[in-house]
């Protein structure tokens, strides 16, 4: 508030100079402003303290170096006794509630200080929460699952797998306990592909000449079939035409067979069409022959406008599939009857001028005979050509036939009295027939019935393998004391191997590359070759070519040489080893293991080529030792041996 002076020495005394001097030595005048220290503030500014949750803070102010003096502004206008003050006090923001979920607690709201980082109950920050983990906490509610079986997929709509989801959350899980979360997509089990197989019939000149049936009923077409699933066609001629062949169109499917009426259908991956196609029954001959010409007479037209008399006991026509037909009169004597058999079985008797008309369709496409006897109206034994009637049941599985002609339940044929007369069954896979006739059952391909002097019935049942009635096999030189029977009842009702005839199995009789190849096909389901296999000593009329084209294609066999098969060649073991081996690696099963040969004193004997395959094969306990020292690689397999080891086959890998 006062001014002040700098140092000085000397002032000067005479009243009313007072000049002031500066020197000792020397001198010289000096000004006021040299002298006098003007008076004033020298402020100096103190930052601002900020507040802290807990501690005041102070505004900035500013305060004079010479007195120790405060002011609010930079001027030093404004003096204040003390700093401002700048309360203390937490920031708090509200952290709102946290609904439990399923798997994770909540918690309740509480308030969070953005600077110290503690936690508070209430808003003003007075009740702080020391433990924010374990304060307010609403427990997991835990998952409400619903179970949800599985549903296997159809050719209609997709399935799913077992699963769970929560009612809470909606999540979805594989497991009951729902600790393994998956995705809706990972539920789902996709719809089964499904195809379309088109049945058609090809007419003849406009004319349809036939159906074709499934379980009985008439069919045009199978939508929505599950690939690879398998279904039975028959086809059935109208009168007058006989079934040719099956034509496939499409790579959707495969037969069976293409020539048999009845076949079975294998869906693929694609669409097909299969067509039946028939054609017109050959030309046949009609014969008459008349027994006991001398007591009545026979006239007939013949695609002629007048009749003509019979002149011989015997007279044969050839009967045009389109035109030909026979009309035939009657005029037995007084006392005399005309009984005329039929080419069907039926006999009727005739009077005198009656007629009948026989033509092509009549004679079903076979060769016929037509019996005109003359007898005694009293006559009761007028029958050499007794009847045989086709009693046939579970025909969807199979069809009796002889020759060309296929029987239908119902049929009814005529057999001359004391002869005999054999007839064939070929069954599907999986069934046999069983005959019966005149109490005596046999069960087989094939029965020979021995005609009586009256007329009879033919029962023939196809039934399933494993049926329980079917507990004996057909075989008579397989009994319950030979080692091998279970292995040949097993193969045998499985449809893998067949007897060398009706009444023999030959378990003793070697196998040969032709039959072995066939008996895998068999166990394969009988798939189709993709190509023709490439041997010229394999001819397409024998029954393993089919067999042995897909053996071939599928890498299951090799030849001698790139020609040379040699079907009927017996197969040795080694051999038989190499086979299984590939048919095994066909199959993707397991090729692991391998089995210590130097034990058999012959291993030495096994070919290079064949040494794994038959090292896997005695691990696997296919191929054991014919003795404790022997393994015999270049010894022949039997059919016994086939049988046992196909048996073994299956049990080791579930076949």
């Amino acid at each position: 508030t006062e001014d002040g002076v700098k140092t000085y020495y000397w002032v000067c005394s005479v009243e009313g100079c007072g000049q002031w001097w500066s020197g000792e030595k020397k001198w010289w005048p000096l000004t006021a402003e040299q002298v006098i220290i003007p008076a004033g503030h020298d402020l100096e500014k103190v930052a601002e303290k900020p507040a802290t949750c807990t501690d005041d803070g102070t505004e900035a102010y500013w305060k004079c170096t010479k007195c120790g003096e405060m002011f609010s502004d930079e001027a030093g206008t404004k003096e204040i006794s003390a700093p401002v003050t700048i309360p203390a006090g937490h920031k708090l923001k509200m952290v709102q509630a946290k609904a439990a979920t399923c798997t994770e607690n909540g918690k309740n709201v509480y308030y969070h200080c953005e600077a110290c980082g503690l936690n508070f109950e209430d808003q003003a920050g007075k009740s702080q929460i020391n433990d924010i983990d374990a304060w307010g906490n609403i427990s997991a509610l835990n998952h409400s699952l619903t179970h949800h079986p599985r549903v296997e997929a159809t050719v209609d709509a997709a399935g799913n797998i077992e699963y769970w989801t929560c009612d809470r959350c909606s999540k979805y899980f594989d497991d009951a306990n729902g600790t393994h979360e998956i995705s809706e997509a990972e539920t789902v089990i996709p719809m089964i592909p499904s195809y379309t197989l088109t049945v058609e019939v090809e007419k003849i000149a406009t004319k349809t000449p036939g159906k074709v049936t499934y379980n009985g009923a008439e069919i045009g077409s199978f939508t929505k079939q599950i690939k690879g699933a398998q279904i039975t066609l028959k086809a059935e001629a109208y009168k007058g035409y006989q079934f040719k062949k099956w034509v496939i169109s499409g790579t959707g499917a495969t037969v069976s067979s293409t020539t048999a009426a009845t076949t079975t259908v294998k869906i693929g991956t694609a669409n097909a069409t299969i067509t039946a196609v028939f054609e017109e029954k050959p030309m046949t001959d009609l014969e008459v022959q008349v027994f006991g010409s001398s007591h009545g007479e026979v006239y007939y037209r013949y695609n002629k406008e007048d009749s003509e008399k019979l002149k011989t006991t015997s007279k044969t026509w050839d009967m045009d599939a389109t035109t030909d037909k026979v009309k035939f009169w009657v005029y037995p004597d007084s006392g005399y009857k005309a009984v005329l058999q039929f080419n069907d079985g039926r006999k009727v008797t005739y009077t005198y001028g009656d007629s009948v008309e026989i033509d092509h369709y009549d004679l079903e496409g076979e060769d016929g005979v037509l019996s005109i006897s003359f007898v005694k109206k009293s006559s009761s034994d007028v029958d050499d050509y007794p009847t045989l009637t086709f009693d046939i049941t579970g025909g969807k599985h199979g069809t009796v036939y002889r020759g060309t002609r296929e029987y239908e339940d119902g049929d009814v044929i005529s057999i001359k009295k004391n002869d005999k007369m054999t007839f064939k069954a070929k069954a599907d896979k999986g069934y046999v027939a069983v005959w019966t006739y005149k109490g005596d059952t046999y069960v087989g391909d094939e029965y020979t019935v021995k005609m009586g002097a009256t007329d009879a019935k033919l029962y023939v049942e196809f039934m399933d393998k494993d049926d329980i009635r079917l507990t004996e096999l057909p075989f008579r030189d397989v009994s319950k004391r030979d080692w091998y029977y279970d292995d040949v009842v097993y193969v045998y009702r499985k449809g893998y191997m067949d007897g060398m005839s009706s009444t023999r199995f030959g378990g003793e009789l070697n196998t040969t590359r032709g039959q072995i190849v066939t008996i895998l096909w068999r166990l394969t389901g009988e798939p189709r070759a993709t190509k023709r296999n490439p041997f010229t000593d394999v001819s397409s009329s024998q029954y393993y070519y089919d067999a042995i084209s897909w053996a071939y294609d599928a890498g299951v066999v090799d030849g001698f040489d790139a020609r040379t098969f040699k079907p009927d060649q017996n197969v040795t073991r080694e051999q038989l080893a190499a086979i299984l081996y590939r048919y095994a690696e066909y199959m993707n099963l397991s090729t692991s293991g391998s089995a210590y040969l130097a034990k058999y004193r012959d291993a030495d004997k096994i070919a290079n080529w064949a040494y794994d395959a038959m090292a896997w094969a005695n691990y696997r306990g296919l191929i054991n030792g014919t003795s404790a020292t022997r393994i015999d690689p270049k010894g022949y397999a039997t059919r016994a041996q086939i049988a046992a080891i196909l048996h073994r086959f299956a049990v080791e890998f579930g076949a």
